[in-house]
């Protein structure tokens, strides 16, 4: 296998996604996850094989985490169809043919799929060079701009202001001024009003034309597909009221902040011991690594230049925004739709990658199986999940992929590292996955600020030891 086929798990559309919409929102830890995204595949490729010791239980028991991130790529096909107007289910059913495509090439696609990633790299980064062009700034400097903005206004030429704008998700937003919103549809807004410490909530119908007048800490709660219009000059509601705030995000308490900094950390590097092979062929040396960078790169720039070009589609921001609704803002109209086709093409090209490395884990979890139709109908069921779940309900990708990033830390790379017996693995496994479904249960309810990396610094140790007491007993 070359080096870019073990590195197609890792090369996914979610990944590339979360990494974009992280810096566009200006999220505290975009730069540490640009880092990891680029370092943790390559740690993974340069390590050095221990040697396969699983059984039957490793298949049952890592499978999920593989299903987790199987979901979290197809929620960004999900997410791309509903933006170019594609029916859910649709979306959901092409999706699910796709990551069933390993079935039906069999082998032909162990050294394809590598091939068919570095097209989706490339296309991604082609794309935002050419949106970069339509700029005509390179990124540090449209970075240098953004982040020294005094604050982060509704301009005169916004869809927001001159005709207004669906929002493509239910979201809040918290107004720092007086604001006048205009609806443009009409429908039911809830208006919560601060009236010194105490908050009211009131429910206005409004028509078409009508407007409300927000005041100082107000908050409107909007609806998926309000279409409402803003006044010029404002500043855009939300979380980033200007360029150095985005730029220089304050983060939460040191503490907090330092666990959930090394949670990170521990599920992304350990995801990548999880899913990529080790490999040392000739291609490592230049292909791998160019591969890795130009795509977390990729999306870093592309959250980037959002911020620069269009601050204003923060509001009620998804998972593509910056990818997708940028190039019609900046480009040429008669371009514009050929670089969303691009990235489009690009998205899809790595969730086939994707979907094929991540069969070839599964494939190898079920070498201990003597049955030969045990891993395509693990994978079958999988898809069948990943693609009902999409197709039901719209999740953050980003929690979903941390998720499935986490449980392959503690169920398959702590025990992996810890020991090479099969029994003290098994176990090691098991402990694992139980930890991690306790830890994720009590966190949800006891601090949900610690954030889902936490979980499997919690169950990822306990994991390890584990193993490591079991290998010296049996």
């Amino acid at each position: 296998m070359t080096a870019l086929a073990a590195l197609t798990p890792w090369l996914g559309p979610a990944l590339l996604a979360c990494v974009a919409a992280r810096a566009f929102s200006g999220d505290a830890d975009a730069p540490v996850i640009v880092l990891l995204a680029v370092a943790a595949p390559l740690l993974a490729l340069l390590r050095r094989s221990r040697g396969a010791s699983l059984d039957r239980s490793s298949l049952i028991i890592a499978g999920p985490g593989l299903a987790l991130l199987l979901w979290a790529n197809a929620l960004i096909l999900v997410e791309l169809a509903r933006l170019i107007g594609i029916d859910r289910a649709a979306a959901a059913l092409a999706a699910g043919a796709l990551a069933l495509i390993p079935l039906v090439v069999g082998g032909a696609d162990d050294d394809w799929s590598g091939v068919i990633a570095a097209c989706g790299v490339a296309g991604a980064a082609v794309a935002i060079a050419l949106v970069g062009a339509a700029i005509g700034l390179p990124p540090w400097t449209a970075w240098t701009r953004a982040a020294s903005r005094p604050a982060l206004v509704f301009n005169e030429s916004s869809l927001w202001v001159t005709q207004g704008h669906a929002l493509p998700r239910s979201t809040t937003l918290e107004f720092t001024e007086v604001h006048r919103v205009t609806a443009v549809t009409a429908g039911t807004y809830r208006l919560i009003e601060r009236d010194g410490g105490a908050l009211a909530v009131r429910e206005r119908q409004l028509n078409g034309g009508e407007a409300l007048t927000l005041r100082p800490g107000d908050a409107l709660l909007l609806q998926a597909g309000a279409r409402v219009r803003f006044e010029t000059g404002k500043r855009i509601p939300g979380p980033i009221p200007s360029g150095v705030s985005w730029s220089q995000p304050h983060a939460s308490a040191r503490p907090r902040a330092a666990v959930r900094m090394v949670g990170l950390a521990v599920t992304v590097i350990g995801a990548a011991v999880a899913l990529v092979a080790p490999c040392r062929t000739r291609t490592l040396a230049i292909g791998g690594p160019l591969a890795v960078l130009a795509f977390a790169l990729a999306g870093a720039v592309w959250g980037i230049y959002a911020m620069y070009a269009a601050p204003d589609l923060s509001v009620g921001a998804g998972p593509l925004t910056a990818l997708v609704q940028l190039p019609p803002l900046v480009v040429e109209a008669h371009w514009a739709p050929s670089i969303v086709i691009l990235i489009g093409v690009a998205l899809l090209a790595l969730y086939t990658a994707a979907s094929c490395g991540l069969w070839h884990r599964m494939r190898d979890l079920a070498v201990p199986w003597s049955r030969r139709g045990v891993a395509p109908l693990t994978w079958g069921t999988a898809v069948t999940l990943a693609a009902a779940a999409a197709w039901s309900s719209s999740p953050d990708p980003w929690t979903i992929l941390l998720l499935g990033c986490g449980f392959l830390t503690s169920t398959v790379a702590a025990p992996a590292l810890a020991s090479t017996h099969p029994t003290a693995r098994r176990i090691g496994m098991i402990a694992g996955a139980t930890i991690f479904v306790l830890a994720a249960a009590v966190l949800a309810v006891r601090a949900p600020a610690l954030g889902v990396t936490s979980i499997a610094l919690i169950a990822g140790p306990v994991a390890w030891l584990t193993t490591r007491l079991m290998s010296r007993r049996v």
